[in-house]
């Protein structure tokens, strides 16, 4: 038996160790639902970058912001509860896009908002250790790839 999982796939490392582990345990394969890996788009940029055809990727800087109605919230209410809402549900096809075509992240900082009319939104910086490690306040969250 083999499983396609759906994103998020846990909203802890500590259960998606275990999680892992369970798996590997019982010779399971799993497949998490990227699918936006598998774009045509995606694949070249990721081909692009990794030859080098389009210059070394120095940074980068990204605005993600989303609105989702009332009743995406009201069909589904465990969405307003934590580890289920747009951040975790929706922003995760941006990070790994950013993982699969840039590289693996070494590092997040953030700001978080205790405001209960905020559901998520954000202004991160990006980049490879080596190129981007500015420590200026100037968004939401930073993430620094290594």
């Amino acid at each position: 038996m083999h499983i396609l999982i759906e994103k998020p796939v846990t909203d802890t490392i500590e259960s998606a160790t275990a999680l892992m582990a369970e798996a590997c345990k019982r010779g399971i394969k799993s497949l998490v639902g990227h699918h936006r890996r598998h774009h045509l788009q995606v694949r070249t940029l990721k081909e692009l970058l990794g030859e080098g055809r389009i210059g070394d990727v120095v940074g980068v800087s990204a605005i993600w912001a989303t609105h989702k109605p009332a009743d995406y919230f009201k069909i589904a209410p465990w969405r307003t509860e934590p580890g289920g809402g747009p951040i975790l549900i929706n922003l995760i096809h941006e990070i790994d896009f950013l993982r699969f075509t840039v590289g693996e992240i070494a590092a997040v900082e953030a700001i978080a908002s205790k405001r209960a009319d905020v559901v998520g939104a954000g202004v991160w910086l990006v980049g490879h250790n080596h190129h981007f490690d500015r420590r200026e306040r100037s968004g939401w969250a930073r993430v620094r790839y290594g």
